[in-house]
C-alpha cells in the first residue's frame, strides 16, 4: 500500500470517528430535550414540587393528617388521607385473642387500629413482640371470616 491509500485510509477512518462523534452528541441533546419535556410536563401536572417543596413527586402532604406520639420505648406515628374520620374506639368485650401478659403500649395502640378495621406496619427490634400483633391480626382476621 502506497503512502497516498493509507493517507485516504486514515482520513475515511477519521470522518467516521467524526460521524459517530456528532451522532452520540445528537443522541445526547436528544436525551437531554426528553427528559427536559418530561420535567415541564410533570411541573405542569404538579407533581414534583420545587427544591422548597421538598421534591417528593406525587405526594402533597397537606392531602394527609400525620399524627406522632411520643411513648417511654416507642414512637407511634399516624398517617391517613386528610379527609379520614377516624372511628372511635370501644374495646370488643371478646377479643379476638387474650395474651397471659400485658401489653406494650405500642402493641395496644397497633390492635386498637386493627380492631378499627385499619391498616397497620410495625417497626421495631428483634423480641419486642411484633408477633403478637401478627397473631392479634390473624385471629380478627379469622373471627371476621
Amino acid at each position: 500500500m502506497d503512502d497516498s491509500e493509507e493517507s485516504m485510509q486514515q482520513e475515511d477512518a477519521k470522518h467516521s470517528q467524526m460521524d459517530e462523534a456528532v451522532s452520540e452528541e445528537d443522541e445526547d441533546a436528544d436525551f437531554v430535550e426528553e427528559g427536559k419535556n418530561l420535567l415541564a410536563r410533570l411541573e405542569e401536572l404538579n407533581t414534583i414540587k420545587t427544591s422548597s417543596q421538598n421534591k417528593h413527586v406525587g405526594y402533597n402532604p397537606e392531602d394527609f393528617q400525620i399524627k406522632c406520639v411520643q411513648y417511654e420505648n416507642c414512637t407511634l406515628e399516624f398517617v391517613a388521607p386528610a379527609t379520614y374520620v377516624r372511628p372511635a374506639f370501644t374495646r370488643p368485650v371478646i377479643k379476638a385473642k387474650q395474651y397471659k401478659f400485658t401489653l406494650d403500649k405500642f402493641q395496644d395502640q397497633a390492635i386498637q387500629s386493627i380492631e378499627r378495621n385499619e391498616s397497620v406496619l410495625v417497626a421495631a427490634h428483634t423480641s419486642a413482640g411484633k408477633t403478637a400483633i401478627a397473631e392479634y391480626a390473624i385471629a380478627t382476621a379469622l373471627k371476621n371470616k
